[in-house]
Order: structure tokens, then C-alpha cells, then sequence
């Protein structure tokens, strides 16, 4: 492909409709165009044309695309609309590196085939697409991603402690447990899946940058089960779970449903009914599946993904990644991504409570705003006295998108303690005593008006004081609010509703 140099992006920026003020340009020089452009792009695009779409138009003579197009490709001189669309093809060609057999004498049908080979699409941007709305959601997400992973690293770190804890405690486990194959799931359809796991934990012994797992490589001692679980990522870990033998299995996975939803759970207690064990069960096993969202989640986070599009294969038609299920498998993706988000919100119901969220929450797709809710969900349990929702709300509010700073929020509490303060110390030392020589002035006869007028003053003293610390201190964003919030909500349906209800 073509490469361009900053003057040509910046270039590149303009053609395709994007306002770039100059006090942007230092905002454009200081980031890589294709982080924040690429990525985001989808939250301004209106429509996209392929070839074939900008050929009609050119046929059709439509004024407004052809003018569209002479912008957009750099092409100022032609002879005819022929002429335009065989150097728009060329355009392209060049840009995209693409390889004609004979390039002099290529026809314009054999251009536009080869084009089509590659699916190429111009994308159209609204009019009031701006590069300070590109770099607002570019922050937005990294601040976003960063209390993510926060709470999603609690999760993991509870996880793998319940895994060891539940191993601990169980009878002939010895520290070579994950290294043995003996104590894998091999029956049917699971016995690939166990194996690529035991090869993966086999592998981890060579692992030169763990410093645990070198230790005792160095000292020729086996590497117990508990340092290789902390050096597993978190879909390692549930996917090892998973592997193993039933027993051990179920006993893990209800030890950590329990631990992180507050639970009492005990499919293993004979004396309950045979129904209200499968129920249990049932709830269980729905629970590790979202575990293992959670963990799937974990590793776009780290890559550094876009948020927005958290489980979009294609962002212009929003089509969802298949999810891995054996049941419906010939079902279109979307009818198999509302089937297992009913199982999975009917689990959250049962182990959380019922909200306005996971009630109405049937027959949605996975999305940002589930994967968000249920690492909240979570977190409220493993650590009440963290406040999850806060943290994700001020991040909206900072960048005025689907929430904006109100009346409760200010920069610190200092200001606020001050006028606190002064008004207590005025209360008792001057209101009081003022309504006493009011009281003693009407009980005695004396005039009292001008002592009222006094209070008054204080009253408003206090008033104006209470607005001054207000202004100075009331939180404010530097943006104006998000108009693209509705374009937002189309790929996340996260909104006001879903920040300040549901969080």
C-alpha cells in the first residue's frame, strides 16, 4: 500500500469532510493518525460507497457526488465522467498497491474488478465530523480501559485464588495436579480442548521469564500448581477449569460462583431435592460462561481493541461474532447471540437480584454496556467499597458523553468543608444570637426591625458565599456534549439511563 507522510494524513483529513482547526493541528502532529482516525471512524461515518455505488453516481451525473469525489480523490483535471471515474479507479489502484496485468491498457471494468476484489469502501462522514471528537473518544476509551482492567484484574486474581484454594482442599491432589493428564476431561468432543491444555501448562515449565517457574526449573523440583495458575492468564485459567475432571470441575466453578456473588450454592449436598440441585447447576454453569466473556474481554483490553465495538465483526452492519456454542450452530449469529444472553442475564437475575438491566436485557446482542455491567456486578461483591460505577461515570462526565457534570459534582472536598465550616461557626456565634435580641426586642416593647434586617444580611451572606464556592470549585468539561451519543448508544447502548441506573 501507498504510505503518506503527516502533510498528506492531515491532507487525507480534509478530503474526507473531517474539520481540523488550527488549533487542532497540535493535537493531530502529537498522535498516530490510523489509532485514533481508524478506530473511531465508525461513530461519524454516515454511509459507505463501494466502486460500483461511486460508478452509478458518476453515470447518473449526480453533481453533488461527482464535486464529492473530485475532493475526496484529488482529481482536478478529466476529460468527461469516463475519464473520472477510469483515474478514480487509478486512485485507488495506486493507494492500495494493487497489481494489473497490463496497467496501460486495463479497462475500466477490469479496474473496478480488481477493486471489488479487495472490498474496497469510500466511507462518507457527517458534515460535523471533527478531529477534537476523534481524539475526545480516543481518551475517553483509554480512561475507560484503564478502570477496566483495573476490576477485571480483581476478577482474575479472585478466580485463580479460589482455584487454589479449592485444589488445596481436595484429597489426592498433589502440587503436579495441572501437569498430570490424568486429571483432564478426555471424554468425546472435550478431549482436544483438555489436551491443547495440559500442552499449554507442559509449556509453561519453560517459561524463562517467569521467575517463580525458573526458580524451580533451576533447583529441578516440579513446578506446583499453584505458581503455574498465577502465571496463566485469566482465559488460560477458566479454560484450564473447565478441562479438568467433573467433580473437581463443578467444585471449583461453585466455590467461585459463590465468592463472587455472595452466594451459597451446594450442588454436592445430597439432602436437597434433585430439582433445586440441577437448578443450581444450571445457574453454575451459566456463571462460567460469563466468566469466560469476562475473560475474553480481558484480552481486548490488553491489545488495546476499541471499546465501542466490543463483539462487532462488521461495524457497518453491526454484525456480532459468532459466539462459541454448540447448540443452534446453523442459526444466524444474531438469533444465537439473544439465546445465550437470555440464559446468561437469567443468571445475573438469580445471583444479583433483578434490576431494570437484566430484566429488560432479553433478546440484545453481547455488547459493550453487558460486559461493563457484569464486570460491576461482580466487583460490588469481591469489593463493596470500591465504587465501580462512580469511576466509569466520571469518565463519561469528563468527556461530556452521555453525561455531563451537574450541581453534586466539584473538584474537591477543601472548599466545601470551608463553607461548611463558616457556616456552622456563623450559625451558632451570630443567627442565634441575633434571633435572641429579635425575640427580647418584640417580648420588651423595643423596635426589632432593624435587627431582622441584620439577620437577613447574614442569611444572605451565607448565600452568596454558598453560590461563590459553587462556581469555583463545580467541575466543568472542556467539551461541548457529544453529538454523536445516539451513534455511541447504536454500538454500546450505554446512555444516562444505563450510567446512572444500572452502574
Amino acid at each position: 500500500m501507498q504510505t503518506l507522510t503527516a502533510n498528506q494524513l492531515k491532507n487525507n483529513l480534509i478530503k474526507k469532510g473531517i474539520a481540523l482547526d488550527r488549533s487542532d493541528l497540535a493535537l493531530f502532529k502529537g498522535h498516530d493518525y490510523f489509532q485514533i482516525v481508524n478506530a473511531y471512524k465508525y461513530l461519524f461515518v454516515d454511509s459507505a460507497e463501494d466502486i460500483d455505488t461511486i460508478k452509478n453516481n458518476i453515470d447518473a451525473n449526480n453533481v453533488c457526488k461527482i464535486g464529492e469525489y473530485e475532493k475526496h480523490f484529488g482529481i482536478t483535471k478529466y476529460r468527461g465522467n469516463t475519464d473520472l471515474l477510469s483515474k478514480i479507479c487509478d486512485s485507488i489502484i495506486k493507494k492500495y498497491g494493487i497489481e494489473l496485468e497490463h496497467p496501460a491498457t486495463a479497462s475500466i471494468q477490469t479496474k473496478i474488478g480488481k477493486i471489488n476484489a479487495i472490498k474496497f469502501v469510500k466511507h462518507c462522514y457527517h458534515p460535523d465530523a471533527n478531529f477534537k471528537d476523534f481524539i475526545r473518544m480516543f481518551y475517553l476509551e483509554h480512561e475507560l480501559r484503564n478502570v477496566l482492567i483495573k476490576y477485571t484484574l480483581l476478577i482474575e486474581e479472585k478466580i485463580k485464588k479460589v482455584f487454589i484454594a479449592v485444589l488445596n482442599e481436595s484429597k489426592d491432589v498433589d502440587a503436579n495436579y495441572l501437569a498430570d493428564i490424568s486429571n483432564y476431561n478426555l471424554s468425546g468432543s472435550n478431549k482436544n480442548s483438555s489436551i491443547l491444555s495440559l500442552g499449554m501448562v507442559i509449556k509453561m515449565h519453560s517459561n524463562k521469564n517467569s521467575r517463580p517457574i525458573r526458580h524451580k526449573m533451576d533447583q529441578e523440583l516440579t513446578v506446583p500448581y499453584w505458581i503455574l495458575i498465577n502465571e496463566m492468564t485469566m482465559g488460560q485459567t477458566i479454560q484450564t477449569i473447565r478441562n479438568l475432571k467433573e467433580n473437581i470441575r463443578k467444585k471449583i466453578f461453585q466455590a467461585i460462583t459463590n465468592e463472587m456473588s455472595g452466594s451459597s450454592l451446594d450442588i454436592f449436598d445430597s439432602s436437597k431435592a434433585t430439582r433445586i440441585r440441577r437448578s443450581e447447576e444450571k445457574l453454575i454453569y451459566n456463571f462460567s460462561n460469563i466468566l469466560n466473556y469476562v475473560g475474553e474481554f480481558r484480552n481486548d483490553l490488553a491489545h488495546n481493541e476499541p471499546l465501542y465495538t466490543y463483539n462487532v465483526k462488521d461495524t457497518m452492519t453491526f454484525e456480532r461474532i459468532k459466539p462459541r456454542t454448540d447448540r443452534n450452530r446453523d442459526a444466524p449469529v444474531q438469533q444465537q447471540q439473544h439465546a445465550i444472553i437470555n440464559q446468561l442475564n437469567s443468571a445475573l437475575s438469580d445471583l444479583y437480584g433483578t434490576d431494570g438491566y437484566n430484566a429488560h436485557n432479553y433478546g440484545y446482542d453481547i455488547d459493550l454496556s453487558w460486559i461493563i455491567y457484569v464486570i460491576g456486578k461482580i466487583s460490588s461483591v469481591i469489593k463493596p467499597d470500591w465504587n465501580f460505577g462512580d469511576e466509569v461515570r466520571e469518565i463519561f462526565k469528563k468527556y461530556s458523553v452521555c453525561l455531563s457534570y451537574g450541581e453534586g459534582d466539584f473538584n474537591s472536598s477543601s472548599k466545601i468543608d470551608e463553607l461548611i465550616n463558616k457556616c456552622g461557626s456563623l450559625e451558632t456565634a451570630q443567627i442565634d444570637s441575633s434571633l435572641d435580641e429579635i425575640k427580647n426586642a418584640i417580648e420588651q416593647g423595643q423596635p426589632y426591625k432593624k435587627r431582622i434586617q441584620q439577620l437577613k444580611k447574614q442569611l444572605t451572606d451565607i448565600y452568596n458565599l454558598s453560590i461563590s464556592v459553587r462556581k469555583q470549585d463545580q467541575k466543568q468539561s472542556v467539551y461541548d456534549p457529544f453529538i454523536f451519543a445516539n451513534r455511541y448508544h447504536r454500538y454500546t447502548r450505554i446512555d444516562a439511563t444505563y450510567l446512572i441506573e444500572y452502574l
